[in-house]
């Protein structure tokens, strides 16, 4: 009976440690507003996801080094999942700034495009 009376205690002690553990990550999240994960494919286009824990309007833009708004996309408050792809290969190179902004919450993130062009060497013999 004892060892049934510890097994029951332990597991329901893991079991309230476990909530706990989620309930904080969940009011951590909530504090943040949103978390993003950022790539460039091979192909150089720039994949953005934003997932919001937050009712309000969500916008991306990229910025160049000269301060002028080259992209600019806007979101709902509604839309919890932001998923935008981005073709660089249309950008000319340089510095650039990805700018995510949501309920005054805001990341930036620095990046160069740098389209190296092929050498071509030709040898006569």
């Amino acid at each position: 009976m004892k060892t049934l009376f510890k097994s029951v205690a332990l597991f329901v002690m893991l079991a309230s440690l476990s909530y706990t553990a989620s309930a904080a990550d969940v009011t951590h999240a909530e504090k943040k507003g949103f978390e993003t994960g950022i790539f460039c494919d091979k192909s150089g286009k720039l994949n953005v996801n934003v997932d919001k824990y937050n009712r309000a309007s969500t916008v991306i833009r990229i910025v160049n080094d000269k301060g002028t708004e080259v992209y600019r996309e806007a979101y709902g408050k509604n839309q919890m999942k932001l998923r935008s792809t981005i073709d660089l290969n249309e950008y000319p190179n340089g510095n650039y700034t990805l700018e995510i902004s949501s309920d005054g919450q805001n990341q930036e993130n620095k990046f160069e495009i740098n389209h190296l062009q092929p050498k071509r060497t030709v040898s006569f013999g």
